[in-house]
C-alpha cells in the first residue's frame, strides 16, 4: 500500500452538485455536474399536482445532467 499520491490519478470535483460558479475559480477549477434546474422543477411541480389530485402512483423521472471537466482532473483517468 502507498499512500503518495500522484497528480495524474487523483481527481477532486465541487463538493455538491450543479456546477456552483465558485467551481470555477477554484486552483485548481473544480470538475463538477451540471443539472438543469428548471427540468428538475418542472418535474418536482408535475408530482406535486398528481399528488395532490390523489393520484399516488410510481413514476420514474429522468433529468439530464452534464460532467463538466476542469483542471482537477485534466489529467487523471476518467472513467464513463
Amino acid at each position: 500500500f502507498s499512500a503518495t499520491a500522484s497528480p495524474d490519478t487523483t481527481a477532486a470535483t465541487s463538493p455538491g452538485f450543479n456546477d456552483i460558479f465558485v467551481s470555477r475559480y477554484t486552483l485548481p477549477a473544480l470538475s463538477t455536474v451540471r443539472v438543469h434546474i428548471e427540468n428538475m422543477a418542472n418535474a418536482c411541480v408535475g408530482l406535486m399536482v398528481e399528488r395532490l389530485n390523489n393520484r399516488t402512483y410510481t413514476k420514474k423521472i429522468i433529468i439530464p445532467t452534464q460532467l463538466i471537466i476542469r483542471e482537477s482532473t485534466s489529467n487523471a483517468h476518467i472513467f464513463n
